[in-house]
């Protein structure tokens, strides 16, 4: 049996009660720059931002911290483009690697969220390893707590060895905190990206400082392996709860047949553009989508529940851009099973696809050639949720090849086209 549990967050009446988040710290890296400005040159409202060595091996030539629009934020769930009207903090490569002729047909290295990910062998101009850090000025939470942390962000690289993480610092950057590695974002935009949305909880020991420090993490070795794009971020805001009941009313729960139905009014008649956001662990939410009835009646149905507790938010975007947050939801959908593959790829060297499961399980995939040799074979472990997974494969030649999951509960076989 299915168990339904509805979080009540009493005393207030269930139809009239709901929670936003007021944002207090934004940062959107408005310069009005086309290309080429490096990120430790820029100085926004809340003063400038830095970059530095963030521990790892940079070589010669490393890949460069940028702000401008060369990267575009085209908001989210939208592919990235060049340069438009809304500059990012992003990835490119360095001026002085001579790869950079072939990442970006330039001399500056900022052509948006490319990167170098070329061999010192290959490169006369340097090695591009990378670890370097991009990071706010000091940020003031005096007063604040119950703090969120939200942006909006495209990534691809390869993997955890062309990598971007999240940190924190409350010593004004003295030392420094991992945060959060954020999923890769889809790229089913012809290697430009997809705008994502992302959040998560800051800790209790960034509240009441004046000495918060958010940092950018971009990590890359130099083998020559990886894929467009980088890593751009932008929309980076810090927000507390705080009440707003007309938003959100009648924000309710139901479990039906295997689906989590949610519903929401807004009651203020506001204008502006709902996104429900999941999260598995109550902490790192994701985006969903939105369906809409009418002007004020929302729902929207998920078809596809994590196995267990399903934590759920409501965020809404106004027309001038400020970003509000529902208080979470959970529901339990216990006994669901599924493994799901989809949108199947292969390339620069990289086998990708969407990987969407009931549970975190192990699993193994074997990719065979038309005669029944076994090109690859990659033991890994599925992670709750939609996630985009790319693994390294050496060329393959043209031709379909078939790829096979085998986990606990079955197989699943995939065929790939090589062109």
């Amino acid at each position: 049996m299915k168990k339904l549990i509805i979080t009540l967050f009493l005393p207030c009446f269930w139809s009239l009660c709901s929670f936003s988040q007021t944002v207090f710290w934004s940062e959107t890296f408005s310069n009005g720059c086309t290309e080429g400005c490096f990120a430790n040159a820029y100085v926004g409202p809340n003063g400038a931002w830095g970059v530095n060595n963030a521990g790892g091996t940079n070589g010669a030539a490393p890949n460069q911290w940028f702000v401008s629009c060369a990267e575009n934020n085209t908001g989210t769930g939208n592919c990235s483009a060049s340069c438009g009207s809304n500059p990012t903090l992003h990835v490119g490569a360095n001026p002085a690697s001579f790869c950079t002729c072939f990442v970006c047909a330039g001399i500056n290295g900022d052509c948006g969220a490319a990167y170098d990910a070329c061999s010192f062998n290959l490169c006369s101009g340097g090695s591009p390893a990378t670890s370097r850090r991009a990071f706010s000025p000091n940020i003031n939470t005096t007063g604040q707590t119950g703090i969120t942390l939200s942006f909006v962000y495209i990534e691809n690289g390869q993997g955890t060895t062309d990598n971007a993480t999240v940190q924190y610092s409350i010593d004004g950057g003295t030392t420094w905190v991992a945060l959060v590695d954020p999923a890769k974002t889809p790229n089913t935009c012809f290697g430009q990206g997809r705008w994502t949305a992302f959040s998560i909880a800051l800790p209790a020991s960034c509240e009441n400082i004046t000495t918060l420090r958010i940092g950018f993490v971009w990590n890359n070795n130099a083998d020559g392996l990886g894929s467009d794009p980088s890593f751009a971020v932008d929309d980076i805001q810090l927000s507390v709860a705080s009440s707003l009941p007309y938003l959100f009313a009648n924000f309710q729960t139901n479990h039906v047949q295997g689906k989590n139905i949610i519903q929401w009014q807004n009651q203020g008649n506001i204008q502006g553009t709902y996104y429900l956001e999941r999260s598995h662990n109550g902490t790192d939410f994701y985006e969903l989508g939105i369906s809409q009835q009418d002007a004020l009646k929302f729902i929207y149905i998920d078809e596809k529940p994590c196995n267990g507790t399903n934590f759920y938010r409501i965020h809404f975007q106004d027309k001038d851009g400020n970003h509000y947050y529902s208080r979470v939801q959970s529901i339990d959908a216990q006994g669901l099973s599924y493994f799901e593959v989809n949108a199947l790829t292969y390339q620069n060297q990289q086998i990708g696809y969407y990987l969407n499961t009931s549970d975190a399980v192990p699993y193994t995939l074997k990719l065979y050639d038309i005669t029944g040799k076994t090109i690859l074979e990659s033991p890994q472990q599925a992670q709750i949720g939609l996630n985009y997974y790319t693994h390294t494969c050496s060329l393959l030649s043209k031709g379909i090849y078939q790829a096979v999951f085998y986990t606990q509960q079955g197989i699943i076989t995939k065929k790939m086209l090589v062109e």
